[in-house]
């Protein structure tokens, strides 16, 4: 399957359901994968749901070059229920991620620098 051509923020046709395709205005909906992918299997058969993983997962690779399955602790399902934009919800799952890697919230949770670290700084 072709990553969908999402560029910019398009308008969202349907949002599909558990049988219904996930469709961005002024294109064809998405269709499942001729073979079952892991993107599907997040999707958990959901042709709605899994419209909108592509349509994040082809945003997030085209902005950091990781995808949606690179996310696995974001509430992708509870973002498609509530109605929210893929590309919005890819970049606020970017933007957090960006934060716990780079920010405050884990200076905590670093280990401390060891004998290697050390030997790589010199």
């Amino acid at each position: 399957m072709q990553p969908p051509d999402v560029a910019g923020r398009p308008d969202i046709a349907q949002p599909g359901g558990p049988t219904t395709p996930f469709q961005v205005a002024t294109k064809p909906p998405i269709e499942p994968p001729i073979l079952e992918t892991p993107l599907w299997r997040q999707a958990g058969g959901h042709l709605g749901f899994y419209g909108f993983l592509a349509v994040a997962n082809a945003h997030l690779m085209g902005k950091a070059q990781f995808g949606v399955l690179d996310l696995p602790d974001w509430r992708w399902r509870d973002a498609y229920d509530a109605g929210a934009h893929p590309i919005d919800e890819a970049d606020k799952a970017l933007d957090m991620r960006h934060v716990l890697e780079n920010g405050h919230l884990l200076e905590d949770r670093r280990v401390p620098a060891g004998p290697l670290d050390e030997r790589r700084r010199q």
